[in-house]
């Protein structure tokens, strides 16, 4: 019995990290986003800029034409810091996906 309802949280666990792990779906809504953020300046925009890093290096991206993380105007310390947490982040996501999957 124990096997049987091992397994059934294990199909579970499956299910729930293979729908939060779509990048498909990401970008979906990450390409939505931008689309609000640019039709709303003053209100979507300007809090997405504000409260979301990675929708503001988007914007920077699409204004400038230069798409490279991190975005052209990161003066050296920022951009050090900016891959270094990038990397970190790469680790973290490597690790969950060994110990998951």
């Amino acid at each position: 019995m124990l096997s049987q309802k091992q397994n059934v949280l294990d199909v579970a666990h499956e299910c729930y990290f293979s729908r939060i792990a779509s990048p498909g779906l990401w970008w979906r809504v990450t390409a939505i986003a931008l689309v609000l953020c640019g039709k709303s300046l003053g209100q979507i925009g300007s809090r997405m800029w504000k409260e979301h890093p990675t929708l503001r290096a988007l914007m920077k991206m699409a204004v400038s034409n230069k798409f490279r993380f991190p975005t052209v105007d990161c003066d050296e310390e920022n951009w050090e810091m900016m891959k270094k947490k990038d990397y970190e982040m790469r680790e973290k996501v490597f690790e969950l996906f060994d110990r998951h999957f």
